[in-house]
């Protein structure tokens, strides 16, 4: 079908006029992203094996050049080194077929090119005092993810080896990095397949017709091929940490549902002004993309600092869904005004019975429309409104006063995890640090001293030198930890080895790896949290040109965050709730949730307070009226933030229910920070705040405005529709 345009193309911005060329040239367009869509989409199969396994190490850090030291001189020394762990129902040394079995699995691990060495229970000691568990060992002969991979391969031929009689497990980091990369892959599919048609139907009553809902939809399924087909290609570049997929599917899922919903209730308005669907898809994404395009920024500015973590699995993880946000507004910016355009009044197509009615019926005025109701009763009560927002966020932050931060362990993983089975098997025969010992990588000279001091350590069992190569630079030695590996006091034991070591010692392999990893983290916290503030701050002054509202959208996003992380305390490591939600508390939380999720939350919170901030920025723009401006901010938004955050929690939600932890958790946490930062700050403390300062929100010093970017978010109403001259494009629809 072609349309001609009847009417001119009003005075558009970039993005205004980047969207009318594709919306004017609709069937191009299309077919260019099919065939992007179908260029990349045939590397997605590949995206799961070519993701790397972990990147839970502290670059530069000791225990990762203790770890490098224990490979070269002995592979069986190295922290991703194999072990598995075999029981018997008689004595080892009493069954012939217990002997056999234990043969069996050394010719499987032998057969695999990544395993360098295998020892023998016998050999290796690793006998049990009641001689009903073994440990054969392996070494490693490749990269850390080069073993989990090896890991994932043996955990299925393992038990076919050793016979039913003889269950064996395949057990050591790199075993429990392959089940935690299963169990969380397993889960986000798992969860992926809930997610999408609850979120349809949540769009599609949020819109009133299934085109409106499936629309965006759409652009973010596309947005996610693409995604995946790239993130696959640049494995081939770099290491990218397969818990990337998690983060980058339940992230894009729902900032793209977000952006697009957005851009298509814009549309929807813009429709009622411009009889072309071209030009009003143009209108839409130059009014309504310059807000997601602040949106975005904000977005890799508070991941981007993530970067400052010296580790790479959340540099990889920030890396993918930085890829994957641009990904989607390059989507967003280019083929949805072409749907869109395409589309026109249909956009309304499939309308529920309800929308159908109230397309009959005169629309009500805006003073009576439900939200701009709230808005005004906001405005008559701003002081205790935000009195008791204030204190419900404050009363939920508590919990994080008493928060533990620790490593996460087996026990996250399902019961018949193979990595934990083992690890419970070989702790109760051989001790809690049976497969995860602690390692000093040592010059020859230093080999005799460094020995000593591990044997006299209170803390340490069953000190010995191990075998190396010839002409090695270091010496291995190798002991058990008392504690746990992941325990907070093997931290400190740890700690205070390297101190009373000769100097020049490195001490590595699992347990020392978590450690650095997580000091690493904390440690580079506060300064990534107070640039993610300072730069969200900055973002949004350009943004509002007001910087009492930058101020208190900046407050109002950390209180927003603090209730969410210590409502995560609360579930997570108090175990509230637990029972519900089908998970075993740690205690603790995992050390990579507060640094990590502030950032998210933080760039999900600034979606809302561009939604809002933009609509009252106009009306304030056009009437120099605070109150106008709060009430029609909340009566244009309002709508908006609450169909944005019923898809986010259809999102999350699925997530939140899922199998495994990881994923559980930040279904949890985020759910539960959209849902405060929506309806206790952007519907409620932010405009009881702004209502407070009065017009004195709006002002901008005179000095900070010769300083600051001209920029605005402002959606005022475009020209009217005329008559299209001569030398203005037409738009042709497919």
């Amino acid at each position: 079908m072609s349309h001609s345009a009847t009417s001119s193309l009003p005075a558009l911005g970039p993005l205004g006029r980047v969207a009318y060329a594709c919306a004017a040239n609709g069937r191009r367009t299309t077919m260019v992203w099919v065939l992007i869509c179908c260029v990349l989409g045939a590397f997605l199969p590949q995206l799961e094996r070519s993701l790397a396994g972990s990147g839970m190490w502290a670059t530069g850090s000791e225990s990762v050049a203790a770890r490098d030291a224990a490979q070269a001189a002995n592979p069986l020394a190295a922290s991703s080194a194999l072990s598995v762990v075999i029981r018997g129902p008689r004595a080892y040394g009493q069954d012939a077929a217990f002997r056999a079995a234990a043969n069996r699995v050394a010719g499987v691990l032998r057969s695999d090119a990544a395993v360098a060495g295998v020892v023998g229970p016998t050999k290796a000691r690793l006998i049990s005092p009641d001689g009903r568990t073994v440990i054969v060992s392996s070494g490693a002969g490749a990269s850390p993810k080069e073993m989990i991979r090896a890991a994932d391969r043996l955990l299925q031929k393992i038990p076919a080896a050793s016979g039913a009689a003889y269950p064996a497990y395949v057990a050591g980091l790199s075993s429990q990095w392959a089940d935690f990369n299963r169990d969380n892959r397993d889960a986000t599919l798992h969860s992926e397949k809930y997610a999408l048609p609850i979120t349809l139907l949540v769009l599609a009553i949020a819109f009133g017709s299934l085109a409106a809902g499936g629309l965006p939809l759409l652009i973010t399924a596309i947005g996610l091929a693409v995604t995946g087909g790239t993130l696959t290609l640049l494995t081939h570049v770099f290491d990218v940490s397969l818990w990337a997929l998690t983060f980058t599917l339940i992230f894009t899922m729902a900032l793209g549902i977000d952006y697009a919903l957005f851009i298509v209730m814009r549309f929807r308005e813009a429709l009622k002004d411009h009889t072309d669907p071209a030009i009003a898809a143009a209108v839409t994404m130059d009014t309504a993309g310059r807000a997601i395009a602040f949106s975005g920024v904000t977005v890799f500015a508070a991941l981007g600092v993530c970067f400052i973590i010296p580790s790479p699995m959340p540099r990889s993880i920030s890396l993918a869904i930085l890829l994957s946000v641009a990904l989607v507004l390059v989507v967003m910016f280019t083929l949805m005004p072409a749907l869109m355009a395409r589309l026109g009044p249909r956009i309304d197509a499939g309308a529920m019975p309800w929308r159908r009615r109230r397309q009959l019926r005169a629309p009500k005025p805006d003073a009576d429309q439900l939200m701009h109701r709230w808005g005004a009763f906001v405005w008559r009560h701003p002081r205790p409104l935000a009195a008791a927002a204030v204190l419900i966020l404050v009363v939920l932050a508590l919990p994080l006063a008493h928060l533990q931060i620790g490593i996460p362990g087996d026990s996250i993983l399902p019961k018949d995890a193979s990595s934990r089975q083992g690890a419970t098997l070989a702790g109760a025969a051989f001790g809690p640090a049976a497969i995860a010992p602690v390692t000093a990588a040592v010059a020859p000279a230093d080999a005799d001293r460094a020995l000593a001091v591990m044997r006299a350590d209170r803390d340490l069992t069953g000190a010995r030198r191990t075998p190396g190569r010839p002409a090695g630079r270091h010496i291995i030695i190798q002991a058990s930890l008392t504690v746990a590996p992941g325990s907070r006091a093997a931290g400190k034991q740890i700690d205070r080895l390297r101190a009373v070591l000769p100097q020049g010692a490195l001490v590595g392999h699992a347990p020392a790896e978590l450690h650095d990893l997580q000091k690493a983290m904390t440690g580079s916290a506060p300064l990534v949290l107070m640039l993610i503030l300072l730069i969200g701050s900055l973002l949004l002054l350009v943004a509002v040109q007001a910087p009492i509202i930058a101020l208190a959208g900046t407050l109002t996003s950390t209180l927003s965050t603090g209730a969410a992380l210590g409502i995560t305390v609360s579930v997570f490591q108090d175990g509230h709730l637990s029972g519900l939600l089908g998970f075993e508390p740690q205690g603790f939380i995992d050390f990579w949730v507060p640094v990590f999720f502030s950032a998210m939350i933080f760039a999900i919170a600034m979606d809302y307070t561009v939604f809002f901030v933009s609509s009252a920025r106009e009306r304030w723009d056009q009437t120099q009226d605070a109150r106008t401006a709060v009430v029609h901010g909340l009566g244009r938004s309002g709508p908006v933030i609450v169909a944005a955050v019923a898809a986010m929690l259809a999102v999350f939600g699925s997530f939140a229910f899922s199998p495994a932890v990881p994923a559980k958790e930040m279904g949890v946490v985020l759910g539960v920070a959209v849902l405060l930062d929506a309806f206790l700050v952007r519907l409620l403390l932010l405009p009881a705040l702004i209502a407070i300062a009065g017009p004195r929100a709006w002002h901008q010093p005179a000095w900070l405005g010769r300083v600051l970017p001209s920029f605005s978010l402002s959606h005022g109403q475009a020209p009217q529709d005329t008559q299209t001259p001569a030398d203005q494009p037409v738009a042709t629809y497919a």
